[in-house]
């Protein structure tokens, strides 16, 4: 795993006599990618990440000196769209299956015979900065448990469009919340 390539570096490092620092990964990440899409950016920034093994808000002060302001509780946004595609019996596809759970939900209305009206799914944590996604699987798995076996396509596609739904309003509602909280800081 990653562990390993990281001891790797580092002995290879330490054999050149190179100087070696700490750091996390995901705060250079961060900052590549966002001075490599703005060559303008100035610090400070915040930066939502989301890929890979990653949910985080961090703010970047400088190219040393970052502050997680809220990390995931349980699971990452990735893992569980990836739970409830696979929780959904959806195909893998080719991309994976958060990507075939998005796919799903950009299926028109003008496609579909009937969509059920599925209750929202509630937002975890409210008004705190920190974010839970295995809340928001677990309601896909709810709904899946009170419905008749096979599950209709409909009832698909309306579960996952309230699981994407209630996923990006979770980010909506963190970064909102990191902002009125920086912005009150000054």
């Amino acid at each position: 795993g990653i562990g390993g390539c990281f001891s790797v570096g580092s002995n290879a490092a330490k054999s050149l006599a190179a100087p070696t620092f700490s750091s996390e990964h995901y705060a250079h990440e961060s900052i590549s990618a966002s001075t490599c899409l703005d060559s303008s950016a100035q610090f400070p920034f915040l930066t939502l990440l989301i890929f890979g093994g990653h949910t985080l808000l961090l703010l970047a002060s400088s190219l040393t000196s970052f502050q997680i302001l809220a990390t995931t509780a349980d699971t990452t946004t990735g893992r569980a769209f990836d739970k409830a595609a696979r929780a959904l019996g959806l195909s893998l596809g080719t991309r994976g299956p958060g990507a075939t759970l998005e796919e799903l939900c950009r299926v028109t209305n003008d496609e579909l015979e009937f969509l059920p009206d599925i209750q929202p799914f509630t937002v975890p944590m409210s008004g705190k900065l920190a974010f839970s996604f295995a809340s928001l699987q677990s309601s896909v798995d709810r709904y899946i448990s009170l419905m008749e076996e096979p599950l209709p396509s409909s009832h698909k596609i309306a579960s996952a469009r309230a699981f994407q739904t209630a996923a990006a309003r979770q980010l909506c509602a963190k970064l909102t919340l990191s902002l009125q909280k920086l912005e009150l800081k000054g």
